[in-house]
């Protein structure tokens, strides 16, 4: 079906705003007109009064009547037609299993190996979004911890629950671990899977079916990648008690009271991966981003194909380029109509207020272009705000007062200048003695919004949170979008039904929740460049001895 269509059809019910916008205004034309007598002669008036005829004025009000209708539509987003586009998906389907045994509790890699495995896990999780992720913990007998799932917030959080006490039966069983995968991938009906398995290799069971499950995962269609955690030279086992917490000065012993030391051993997860997997160590120079950023290529072959979607050919740009010429049209009617009384005469202040209004209206919409990116409209607004603190510097009634620096705000923000205009705003609200305060609130909360957007990393696009050139950079865009957070929802609480305050509020707070999350990962990621960094000096400094 080839037919226009609407992807939100409810939009196209605002329709029915016309009729008590009509009503409204055909009750303001009769209501002047009877005024009107009282006031001026009527055999004079045609010569006294400046201004547009009733033909003209109802002329502008259908103009504006029809661009609303436009407006609706383009919301309601109508589609025509259908385009062909070629689809890759990057859902995988990817099984971790981690090692849970004793032996994992050795600090060969700080703070232990579970810990390091941990970590690398988690990284991964956060690596693959999109993927469906399930999680095994082992050691003489596996079990599935959470199932293959998109929702990666179950799955962190299993991870970070993980620890030595989790399986009652210990040793190392990683045949049983493979078969469980197997299991779980068989039943689930999937396509290409992968299992990332880390242990020590200290296999205790298990050993005589390495072969057997390792042709059943290459039949399954299941990748093994196989990591080895730990190091050759390795270390003891500290004694833990009843609640999985290391016992100081405490170690494991074995049956004739002998410190037990456990060593990596790469053989037995080199014989699970021989054929058609992949074997990685973490542990001594490799670093953790590297292994990750390694095991990260090889899941790329488990990728589904390709393949063909139609999708609906977006024409919302139809009627809103018909609404916002109807809009330029209607406003620039009068200029032809109207006879000015003056050359010098200013605009009245309730124009300019209602310019003022517009400039904010729509000033978080994404895609919207900042001023500076338009030729010519930064210049020309910093020379109207100087013109305007020219006439703030003559003016003594604070009621002008609060309205002119409400003017150089507005202005300095087309410029590109938010310091100006959150200093002109915030002066605004202190000399307004309440006439601005909501609206003031609202144009606040919008550049205190903008000007945290300037600490992101210049020329991007403003509608993606993109990397920042360091922390400081990351702290202050927080504390300048939790600040027009503040303010938008005390603009709210004067006037709870500023839509746009509202819609503006939402939007920075989803604004906010995504750079703090980057923030969160760049600071993992420091970590993790520190924790490199120590190893390699640690490593350096046990060559020199």
């Amino acid at each position: 079906m080839n037919g226009l269509t609407f992807a939100h059809p409810v939009w196209l019910w605002g329709a029915v705003l016309i009729v008590p916008l009509a009503a409204l205004r055909l009750w303001a034309h009769l209501r002047a007109g009877g005024r009107l007598p009282g006031l001026v002669s009527p055999r004079l008036a045609h010569r006294l009064i400046n201004g547009a005829t009733q033909s003209r004025r109802w002329t502008i009000f259908c103009l504006q009547a029809v661009a609303l209708l436009g407006i609706f539509a383009a919301l309601a987003r109508p589609q025509l037609g259908f385009e062909e586009i070629e689809s890759e998906t990057e859902a995988r389907n990817l099984l971790i299993a981690i090692d849970t045994s004793r032996s994992m509790l050795s600090d060969d890699l700080p703070p232990n190996r579970l810990s390091r495995t941990r970590l690398a896990a988690k990284d991964i999780v956060l690596s693959l979004p999109d993927d469906r992720i399930g999680l095994i913990a082992f050691a003489g007998k596996p079990f599935l911890q959470a199932p293959l799932t998109v929702d990666h917030e179950a799955i962190l959080e299993a991870i970070d629950q993980l620890d030595t006490e989790i399986i009652p039966r210990g040793g190392t069983n990683l045949s049983a671990a493979v078969n469980l995968a197997l299991e779980t991938v068989e039943e689930a009906k999937l396509g290409p899977s992968a299992l990332v398995l880390f242990s020590d290799g200290e296999a205790l069971e298990g050993l005589d079916e390495v072969e057997n499950v390792r042709e059943r995962a290459e039949k399954a269609g299941l990748k093994l990648l196989a990591v080895g955690v730990g190091t050759s030279g390795g270390s003891i086992i500290p004694a833990v008690n009843e609640d999985g917490e290391p016992i100081p000065g405490e170690f494991v012993k074995d049956e004739n009271g002998q410190v037990v030391r456990t060593r990596l051993t790469p053989e037995s997860l080199q014989a699970l991966a021989a054929k058609g997997g992949v074997y990685f160590h973490l542990g001594g120079s490799a670093s953790l981003t590297e292994v990750v950023s390694r095991i990260r290529e090889h899941l790329a072959a488990t990728r589904e194909e390709a393949g063909t979607q139609r999708r609906p050919i977006e024409r919302f740009l139809w009627p809103l380029s018909v609404a916002f010429g109807l809009l330029v049209l209607s406003h620039l009617a009068p200029l032809f109509w109207l006879k000015p009384v003056r050359k010098s005469a200013s605009p009245s202040p309730a124009r300019r207020s209602v310019a003022a209004l517009i400039l904010f209206l729509f000033s978080l919409v994404p895609g919207q272009l900042p001023a500076e990116s338009v030729p010519g409209v930064a210049a020309k607004a910093t020379e109207a705000m100087e013109a305007t603190e020219r006439a703030l510097a003559e003016e003594s009634s604070p009621r002008k007062r609060s309205f002119l620096q409400m003017q150089i705000g507005a202005q300095a923000y087309r410029a590109g200048n938010f310091e100006k205009a959150a200093e002109a705003f915030g002066s605004a609200l202190a000399e307004g003695r309440g006439r601005y305060d909501s609206t003031a609130l609202y144009n606040l909360g919008n550049t205190l919004f903008r000007r945290g957007e300037t600490a992101l990393t210049p020329r991007q696009n403003p509608d993606e949170v993109q990397s920042l050139t360091g922390n400081a950079g990351i702290e202050t865009t927080i504390r300048d979008w939790e600040g027009a957070i503040e303010h938008f929802e005390s603009s709210l609480a004067l006037e709870p039904g500023n839509q746009m305050a509202a819609h503006n509020l939402d939007y920075v707070k989803q604004r906010l929740e995504e750079l703090k999350k980057q923030q969160e990962q760049q600071n993992q990621q420091q970590e993790d460049q520190k924790e490199k960094e120590q190893q390699k000096q640690e490593d350096q400094k046990d060559q020199q001895d």
